[in-house]
């Protein structure tokens, strides 16, 4: 037996999908797991912190601006309590450079601007992947 067959398939990779507007997350949720991947929800980044402290993921695809705590919060958080290891993808409107960098410098693993479609999304998270 080959290590794909349907006895042993591959492991899903689990993500954390954290954006204010439910619209977003439902339409990505549903594309992300479309390609087979196992998708968590939160609305926000103290929602996902709580998340991710019960149980882990092997990334997190985060908005920037969201109430409660935004992106870059979450962000700095996740790597004081985490570390570097998880790679976070941050998800955008703000189409800057100056705010590019600041979030590369900040923690973010990588960027992607708004409006993004899944296969985007997919792409740069293979290229994430250790």
């Amino acid at each position: 037996m080959t290590p794909e067959s349907p006895s042993n398939p591959p492991a899903r990779k689990r993500l954390l999908l954290v954006d204010d507007d439910r619209h977003v997350r439902r339409i990505l949720a549903l594309g992300l797991r479309l390609e087979g991947y196992e998708v968590e929800q939160a609305a926000d980044g103290r929602e996902a912190l709580e998340k991710l402290r019960e149980r882990g993921v092997d990334a997190v695809m985060v908005d920037l601006m969201m109430p409660v705590m935004d992106g870059r919060a979450f962000i700095q958080k996740a790597r004081e309590e985490l570390g570097a290891s998880l790679p976070i993808l941050v998800l955008t409107s703000v189409d800057r450079a100056d705010a590019t960098h600041d979030l590369l410098e900040g923690g973010a693993s990588a960027i992607l601007h708004k409006p993004v479609k899944v296969p985007d999304i997919v792409a740069q998270l293979q290229k994430l992947e250790p």
